[in-house]
C-alpha cells in the first residue's frame, strides 16, 4: 500500500481518500490498483487506517459512501456504494459533464470562483447507478483545459472552492507519481 496525492473535493460535504494497492508474489509486483473512497471528510479521517484492508468487504461499519478501484494507468475496474455499512446493489462511477467555454451554474452547485478564458471545462460527478436504472449525481469538483484557471464550485449546501493556475486532472497527477516511484512501469 503506497499513499497518493492528495486532491482536494470542490464540494465540502465528501471527501476522498486514496491509495495504491500492490499485490506482491515472490518479490515481483503481479498487479495494481488505485482505490479511492469517497465518503464523509469526518469518517474518512478518523478511519482512513482501517479502510484500505476493507475495501473489498461487503459490510463497512458505519461507511456511507463509494469505494471506487482503477488499474495504475488509472481506467475503472469497480465501483460500489454501501450505505449504513452495507454494500449495496448499485455500482458507482466518477465521470465528467462537458462545458465548452462556460462557468455557469449547474444544477446543486454554487458558480466557480474563477472565470475561464478560452478552455473546457469538466464538472465531475459521482454517479450511483442502482439496479433499476435509477442514478444520482453528486458535484465533486471542476477541472478547466486550456484557459487561464480553475474554479471549485461548493455542493448545494456548502460554498468555496480553489483557484489553481495549473491545475492537472487527477489521472495525470497520479501517472506522475507512478512514474516518480515505479520508473519502469507502464502507464
Amino acid at each position: 500500500v503506497i499513499p497518493s496525492v492528495e486532491f482536494k473535493l470542490a464540494n465540502k460535504t465528501l471527501g476522498l481518500y486514496r491509495k495504491f494497492v500492490f499485490t506482491e508474489e515472490n518479490g515481483k509486483i503481479t498487479k495494481g490498483e488505485i482505490v479511492e473512497f469517497y465518503g464523509s471528510p469526518d469518517f474518512l479521517l478518523k478511519n482512513k487506517d482501517n479502510l484500505i484492508g476493507k475495501y473489498k468487504n461487503t459490510r463497512i461499519d458505519k461507511f456511507d459512501g463509494s469505494v471506487i478501484t482503477y488499474n495504475v494507468n488509472y481506467r475503472y475496474l469497480t465501483g460500489t456504494t454501501y450505505k449504513d455499512g452495507v454494500r449495496l446493489q448499485a455500482s458507482a462511477k466518477v465521470k465528467p459533464y462537458r462545458k465548452a467555454n462556460s462557468a455557469a451554474v449547474t444544477k446543486n452547485r454554487i458558480a466557480p470562483t474563477a472565470t475561464v478564458s478560452e478552455g473546457t471545462c469538466d464538472d465531475w460527478y459521482l454517479i450511483t447507478t442502482y439496479p433499476d436504472g435509477y442514478q444520482t449525481y453528486v458535484y465533486l469538483y471542476t477541472i478547466c483545459y486550456g484557459g487561464e484557471s480553475i474554479g471549485g464550485g461548493g455542493g448545494g449546501s456548502g460554498g468555496g472552492g480553489e483557484t489553481c493556475s495549473s491545475c492537472e486532472p487527477p489521472s495525470i497527477i497520479l501517472k506522475d507519481m507512478l512514474k516518480l516511484h515505479f520508473p519502469c512501469a507502464v502507464v
